[in-house]
């Protein structure tokens, strides 16, 4: 089993954490749904759990959960999560109608304020539908879901979010040596295909488009 004390400055994050003042941050980010569904239309979810896990060897301390020590006479440690299991930390939601973006803010406020559970690798990621609709390249609506990747502040800053959410949703399985694309119609671009948005404070790279926000 893999143990490391928690630096002093996470471990001072953590004892600061109180009720009202959740210590997380999320990345948002979004993509076209129909490589996500089936052909019945419903969420590839266990492809989409599948994808994660496969990536999760690049990210050791998503797998790792913060274990106390007794009575406090040193940090809390760092330990391998022996229960781990991929479907407690990847969720399908549904926004309530009619959705679109304030219904997607309001999940982002409630989600950001919830408590994380201690007993578990403190990350998830929440695949939101519900969302509005895109203009395609070719002027035709596109159907768009978007993805939340939530991770508390000991793990990660934004920036390490941001790069952590791009590994775990990479488009391109075969650098991971996996392929997600077995059975499905759209072959060539894997299980996700990114989509631009225009979102407030979004930082948008080469293949998505994806804003961090805070825990309050």
């Amino acid at each position: 089993m893999t143990v490391e004390p928690l630096t002093a400055e996470d471990s001072a994050l953590l004892s600061a954490e109180i009720p009202g003042t959740q210590l997380q941050i999320g990345a948002l980010c979004f993509f076209e749904a129909a490589p996500l569904r089936d052909r019945r239309g419903r969420l590839r979810l266990a492809a989409l759990r599948s994808h994660v896990a496969a990536r999760l060897g690049a990210l050791p301390r998503f797998r790792q959960r913060i274990a106390p020590v007794y009575a406090d006479v040193a940090a809390p440690m760092w330990v391998d999560d022996t229960d781990f299991d991929i479907e407690r930390h990847t969720k399908q939601v549904q926004l309530p109608a009619p959705g679109g973006p304030d219904a997607l803010r309001e999940f982002m406020d409630r989600l950001l304020s919830e408590p994380m559970d201690l007993a578990h690798p403190l990350w998830d990621i929440h695949v939101v539908e519900g969302v509005d609709n895109t203009t395609g390249d070719d002027g035709a609506d596109v159907e768009t879901v978007a993805v939340v990747v939530r991770a508390h502040h000991v793990m990660v800053d934004g920036i390490a979010l941001h790069a952590a959410a791009t590994l775990l949703l990479d488009p391109v399985p075969a650098r991971f040596g996996t392929s997600l694309t077995t059975g499905h119609p759209n072959r060539r671009r894997g299980l996700w295909t990114w989509r631009r948005e225009r979102w407030p404070n979004a930082r948008v790279g080469k293949q998505a488009s994806c804003s961090t926000a805070s825990g309050r």
